[in-house]
């Protein structure tokens, strides 16, 4: 399987089931354990292994060569490689070239060539390095295998439309739909939501909706708030009229999933407060701050008090083109790392599918994905649009800093060569509160809430806060209820003006004291759009959908 290694500085060496147990009980990293979720249909694990640096390697210090190797390929097959860190942290690598096979008699089978980087260690807050001997020690990887009819079948309809057809299937197998539901502490704790018609929309008086983000929907997404006193109070203000908003956040834009909710509105209109989480702020903003897109079937839709909870207002780099295997890496490592009541129902499918498209050499064409590009012409558009009126939204970020096996975990997940600035692992942290590009920003620092260093809120639960467990925290329900009530907040006043402290961990040293910002410019556009903003190609153009790396 692994025809040759090039790299002198590391040692390989197949691992049989013994030798992974062995290597376990020697404190060796675990075997890769590819769970079973993250690969796709007709996915085979070809082969594991154990790469050690050589001795000279520790003894020189510093950080460890890349490893550089070659695997067989038969014809007809794709590979990519899967790596488990001594962290726990799994990365996803595709093939770097091929060289073609060779027949006669220097016959030679093809080979795909694989070059994985080495993370540098990362560092406590008081500057020491949180794990040591990482240089000598060990990881553990596998070669995945996959035909390429099985990718070409994937895309054989175009990326758009297969990307669709994934996420239809993904809901499919749920019995859910996209769609209004009525919302209940009893229906979010099952974990089913009940679809209504639009009909039962119409009646007297402020309604809550609740707009979930990416690889969600609502049940899952908003669980958390069915566990202590949020919806009795909640209760308080709307009676039963408890909605959310279901739909599809990979296959279809902001501006799609608008005009899907505006549709099933009364033409009188009717009156929400609001609750988005993640990517679902800018479904709501667009609905507020790009009428135009929607001429009168805008004016269905009224709007009292909102509060974005991690919102990627200003977009994340988590989603820049071009750094396809680092966005498939973090949505597996994040899956792995929280576990319990983790609201990405569809990431494990989106990294199965993600590493199809890496076996392919393609960068798959998701529009729901594509409208967080900070450098994307969607997110410029709406930082220059109107903001909201006077008062209407407040914002809940996180500034996330973990600490321990965690924290190496993340670094060796190459989370932080994503942000420059504080984060909650998905989204930048103050993007939450930038609504426009002004230097006047719409949301003013009373009606902020911020976890973490630097903010003024503290998980009494003693939780890491970040991007997918806000709604299991107390103090999350208590800010969204004075600011649905329209109350100020008993918090501290954040100076919006002054940078929140970083981690700098993959820069090394410990996080940078807070200092004072320049204003934000509004993201130049960019010639990569999202689908919804591409204009089409003439009748007749044929489009490639696949192009294999040689």
């Amino acid at each position: 399987m692994i025809h040759h290694c090039n790299s002198t500085d590391w040692a390989v060496r197949p691992l049989s089931p013994a030798s992974r147990g062995k290597q376990r009980r020697a404190v060796a990293p675990p075997s890769v354990n590819v769970p079973g979720q993250f690969l796709p249909p007709g996915a085979t694990v070809a082969g594991e292994f154990a790469a050690q640096p050589q001795p000279a390697v520790a003894r020189r210090g510093g950080l460890a060569p890349a490893l550089d190797f070659e695997a067989d390929c038969a014809p007809g097959e794709c590979a990519v490689v899967l790596v488990r860190h001594p962290s726990g942290a799994l990365t996803f690598h595709a093939s770097v070239g091929r060289t073609a096979a060779r027949r006669g008699a220097n016959a030679a089978p093809e080979r795909a060539r694989f070059v994985i980087p080495q993370r540098p260690s990362p560092v406590t807050p008081d500057g020491q390095p949180a794990r040591r001997g990482f240089v000598s020690q060990a990881i553990h990887f596998a070669v995945v295998k996959i035909k390429e009819a099985v990718v070409d079948q994937v895309v054989s309809a175009g990326s758009g439309l297969a990307i669709q057809g994934l996420e239809w299937g993904w809901w499919k197998v749920r019995g859910m739909d996209e769609g209004w539901c009525h919302v209940t502490p009893e229906t979010l704790r099952a974990g089913k939501l009940r679809e209504i018609a639009a009909a039962d929309l119409r009646g007297s008086g402020r309604a809550l909706l609740l707009i979930h983000g990416t690889f969600s929907h609502a049940a899952s997404a908003f669980k958390g708030l069915a566990s202590g006193d949020f919806f009795p109070q909640a209760r308080a203000l709307y009676g039963d009229r408890i909605f959310a908003f279901n739909h599809f956040t990979l296959s279809r834009s902001p501006e799609e999933n608008v005009a899907a909710l505006l549709k099933s509105l009364p033409a009188n209109g009717l009156e929400f407060d609001v609750v988005t989480h993640s990517r679902g702020g800018l479904v709501l903003r667009h609905i507020i701050e790009r009428p135009d897109l929607f001429g009168a079937a805008a004016r269905r839709f009224q709007l009292g008090q909102a509060v974005l909870v991690a919102s990627p207002n200003a977009g994340t780099p988590w989603v820049t083109p071009g750094r396809w295997e680092d966005t498939v890496g973090l949505v597996g490592n994040l899956l792995e790392a929280f576990p319990v009541d983790n609201p990405w129902t569809d990431g494990a499918a989106f990294v199965a599918n993600g590493i199809t498209w890496l076996a392919g050499h393609l960068a798959a064409d998701w529009p729901g994905l594509a409208s967080m590009d900070g450098r994307g012409e969607g997110i410029a558009r709406l930082q220059e649009s109107p903001g909201p009126a006077a008062g209407a939204y407040s914002a809940l970020v996180a500034n996330s800093h973990p600490a321990g096996n965690l924290l190496a975990r993340l670094v060796d997940a190459g989370v932080d060569s994503f942000f420059s600035g504080a984060n909650d692992f998905v989204v930048p942290s103050e993007g939450g509160w930038r609504v426009d590009a002004a230097e006047e920003l719409a949301i003013p620092g009373e009606r902020v809430g911020c976890f973490g260093p630097g903010g003024n809120l503290t998980a009494g639960s003693g939780d890491l806060v970040q991007h997918i467990n806000f709604f299991s925290q107390r103090e999350t329900a208590d800010f969204l209820l004075r600011a649905l009530r329209r109350e100020p907040q008993s918090l501290g006043v954040l100076e919006l003006t002054v940078s929140l402290p970083t981690r700098k961990l993959f820069r090394g040293g410990p996080p940078a004291a807070a200092a004072e910002k320049t204003p934000v410019k509004s993201p130049s556009p960019r010639r990569w759009l999202p689908r919804s903003l591409r204009a089409k190609p003439p009748s007749g153009t044929k489009i490639p959908t696949r192009k294999k790396a040689r």
